[in-house]
């Protein structure tokens, strides 16, 4: 295992738990996609995994934690770029911290034009580009390592559908392990090959994706895949608090399949190659 979430749980400043019980696993060469609302601690996950935020109870495991070898990009473009230095000052940054700046002017071009980015950026400053070519410079600086996880927060929520659709062909061919976030189902399904849902802090179903969101088994994976369906059928109801959360299944609330056991226990996240933890769907 590269890299590794063993039994998380993130308590935040105010009691809010953003993370409860997570266990992950980032195996090599492995694409995995973590799905879930807005809210649901998909972007805490991924800065526990990068070691920006400790847990408060579990452990971070796996032979690459804590290492340059672990590279992230944050979902927030306007702070992943410093406005005062050129492109290509951004992208010499990490090749020089890392002490591997040799032959810097082509790494330079290799990760641009991967990036699909004109080579004339390299003397741009952040304030001339557009929301999504910062997006694709912040992916470039953290590819051009060559690092062994890359993690990436939403790359494609402020990129146009052509320009999604090529990165999503770059991240296909990425030989190396990859942790995605997003909320779009359709991006999970063709980039990944592992997918985790997380609801609330808590991952409910987890498996290869074909199995996940071809054929899901929880009630909150089975609303999700309806949403980007071509009916769009909304989720009913809201999240549960943060800060007081309930009993139980923390899905019972806006399940129509809830009993009265899921009020009273959490359920566990059993199966070995497609797990689910719901009472009713086993």
């Amino acid at each position: 295992m590269l890299l590794g979430l063993d039994d998380v749980t993130v308590v935040l400043p105010g009691n809010r738990t953003a993370l409860d019980g997570v266990s992950l696993s980032v195996m090599p060469g492995q694409r995995v996609a973590i799905v879930g609302d807005s809210g649901s601690g998909k972007s805490t996950l991924l800065r526990v995994l990068k070691g920006l935020l400790k847990p408060t109870l579990g452990r971070v495991a796996g032979s690459m934690a804590q290492t340059p070898q672990v590279q992230w990009v944050s979902q927030e473009v306007a702070a992943a770029l410093d406005p005062r230095l050129t492109i290509e000052e951004s992208l010499l940054e990490p090749l020089v911290a890392q002490h591997r700046a040799d032959d810097s002017a082509g790494k330079i071009e290799k990760a641009l034009t991967l990036m699909g980015l004109p080579l004339e950026f390299r003397k741009r400053h952040p304030r001339s580009l557009s929301s999504g070519q910062k997006q694709r410079v912040a992916i470039a600086r953290a590819m051009i390592l060559e690092p062994e996880v890359l993690l990436l927060d939403e790359p494609t929520s402020y990129l146009d559908a052509q320009t999604s659709s090529q990165l999503i062909e770059v991240l296909k061919t990425v030989s190396k392990s990859l942790v995605l976030v997003t909320h779009d189902l359709t991006v999970a399904e063709r980039v990944a090959d592992f997918v985790s849902v997380l609801y609330a802090g808590r991952i409910v179903e987890a498996g290869m994706a074909p199995q996940v969101l071809k054929h899901p088994r929880h009630p909150y994976t089975m609303a999700l895949v309806r949403a980007f369906g071509p009916e769009h059928v909304d989720i009913q109801g809201e999240p549960p608090s943060l800060i007081v959360r309930p009993d139980g299944c923390l899905f019972k609330p806006r399940c129509s399949e809830s009993k009265e056991r899921c009020a009273r226990e959490v359920p566990k996240l059993l199966g070995a190659e497609h797990s689910v933890a719901c009472w009713e769907r086993p």
